[in-house]
């Protein structure tokens, strides 16, 4: 009998950690460094303020979930945060 970590899928495994290693960690590092080194430092910032709302919105679209009275309140101040900085600056 084979355990989950050895025998005839080890291959399964070796496959998910190379996929975590160099795609979920070592590619959206370099993306991130990437992109802002393209962009002025505000702009690079509330890209990220506004990450908490695209996360949202596509895990409402691809995965059905759903936010509570919390979840809106706090993506309505991130939302009028980043609208009042921008109002604010020259861009």
């Amino acid at each position: 009998q084979s355990s989950s970590f050895g025998g005839e899928h080890w291959y399964i495994v070796a496959l998910a950690t190379l996929w975590t290693g160099l795609v979920t960690v070592a590619y959206t590092i370099y993306a991130q460094s990437y992109g802002q080194s393209r962009v002025p430092a505000a702009s690079a910032n509330l890209i990220y303020t506004i990450q908490p709302l695209f996360t949202a919105a596509i895990a409402f679209l691809l995965l059905g979930e759903s936010l509570g009275v919390y979840g809106y309140a706090g993506g309505a101040l991130i939302g009028a945060s980043v609208l009042l900085v921008v109002a604010n600056e020259d861009i």
